[in-house]
């Protein structure tokens, strides 16, 4: 029989791993009873994400008045797709080593435009998609996307790795690659002209920021430096993130 909820120990920190098909009120019950279970194994530790289910804002919060009141520390409660065949600590400590190398290239624009997408802070726009996102979240995939693979997500979607040609990328809210970029990224899909789309190195089949869809120039070369497209004066811009 498949339990509600579980915890993984990582060197990073534990994982939650909820059921997908449950009840959110039930597995809330699973989560106190577990944790009052094993007080001591918990005192003292980490979450830092979520394995098969994406919590919305409520959801979180909620956990985390539970973590909260038993001395369990929340760093993240955002879901952590995996695509390899890496462990979850490795795939944590992955996308910390490549924030911290980041640093060193001197793009940590990047990695505070990363930060922002997790946290997903309200927009003070008032697009249609903005307005239909309430709830922002970030899905965070590590791994490769190859060709054929879709991801379609109403909130942020980050992606630690490359996005391989063939591979797409619909997303309501931002989109961030912490990699390259050589599929199609459509930020901004329910109507949210603000959204953005970054990338370590922004090479795409195609870009799609809302309605507005763009293509590279034929032969065109791709700079080795993080860059950002956003909506500007109507048309899709490309900018170095600087």
């Amino acid at each position: 029989m498949k339990k509600k909820v579980e915890f993984k120990g990582t060197r990073e920190g534990i994982i939650l791993q909820l059921d997908s098909e449950c009840d959110f009120e039930e597995l809330l019950d699973g989560l106190k009873d577990k944790i009052e279970q094993g007080k001591s194994f918990f005192s003292g530790a980490t979450v830092i994400g979520i394995e098969g289910r994406t919590l919305n804002r409520r959801e979180k919060e909620e956990a985390e008045k539970v973590f909260s009141t038993s001395g369990i520390q929340v760093a993240r409660l955002d879901f952590i797709e995996r695509l390899g065949h890496n462990s979850s600590s490795e795939k944590v400590k992955t996308v910390r080593e490549t924030i911290e190398k980041s640093e060193h290239r001197s793009d940590s624009a990047v990695k505070e435009s990363v930060e922002k997408a997790v946290e997903a802070p309200s927009s003070g726009g008032s697009s249609e998609g903005v307005a239909q996102r309430s709830d922002d979240q970030a899905k965070i995939v590590f791994g490769t996307m190859r060709s054929g693979r879709s991801i379609i997500y109403p909130g942020h979607v980050i992606v630690v790795g490359d996005v391989n040609p063939g591979a797409e990328i619909v997303a309501e809210g931002h989109i961030v690659v912490m990699g390259t970029l050589r599929g199609v990224a459509h930020a901004g899909s329910a109507g949210d002209s603000t959204a953005t789309i970054t990338a370590f190195r922004l090479n795409p089949t195609q870009l799609r920021i809302s309605t507005l869809i763009t293509r590279p120039p034929e032969g065109g070369q791709a700079p080795e430096l993080p860059e950002i497209a956003r909506i500007r004066d109507g048309n899709i811009m490309i900018e170095p993130y600087l």
